[in-house]
């Protein structure tokens, strides 16, 4: 069995609290600590995918080395992988995509399995992002303000991906059109 090491170093001044892609509280790295977590799956965050990751004094900057050795992974029932990373929400967001809940931390990618008929399956890359959004001031009349809202901002496959979707999804729509024959 191998072990996957991953040295993890907070920078910041206060406590970085780390989650694995379902959840799981895993540790709490105080501020300038370094530490070594170690993992036996090859697909955990910390560890399996990632050798090294930096929590930097600047809140939206996290250096994250991936293990050279990794590659993310398609299965059967979810075989399209896209990389979702939350660049400006909370700590850590989560997402509802490939028949579970997904952990988002801040800074880190995370690479999540879907299936050709989820939304998701567009794109190649998914953004978490502050945007500004505008709307008219109730107190003072005739001023507008704004506030930040999260989007989920998608880069898309390239063309031939995009073409290997769509007879997919043409493929299993049809199975789900077709009637189970009598008996």
């Amino acid at each position: 069995m191998e072990i996957y090491p991953c040295r993890i170093k907070n920078e910041r001044i206060i406590p970085v609290r780390l989650k694995d892609a379902d959840g799981h509280l895993i540790e709490i790295v105080m501020g300038g600590q370094e530490i070594v977590l170690e993992a036996l799956d090859e697909d955990a965050l910390f560890g399996g995918i990632y050798e090294q990751i930096i929590f930097t004094p600047d809140w939206e900057d996290v250096k994250c080395t991936q293990r050279h050795s990794w590659a993310p992974k398609a299965n059967k029932e979810y075989p399209w992988v896209v990389e979702v990373i939350n660049l400006q929400g909370l700590e850590w967001e989560t997402r509802f995509a490939g028949g579970r809940e997904w952990t988002l931390p801040c800074g880190i990618p995370v690479f999540v399995n879907v299936s050709a008929l989820e939304p998701w399956a567009r794109f190649r890359r998914i953004e978490i992002k502050k945007v500004p959004e505008t709307f008219e001031d109730k107190v003072a009349t005739g001023f507008w303000d704004f506030r930040m809202r999260l989007e989920d901002v998608g880069t898309l496959r390239s063309e031939k991906e995009l073409e290997a979707l769509s007879e997919e999804i043409e493929r299993l729509e049809g199975k789900a059109r077709q009637k189970p024959k009598a008996l």
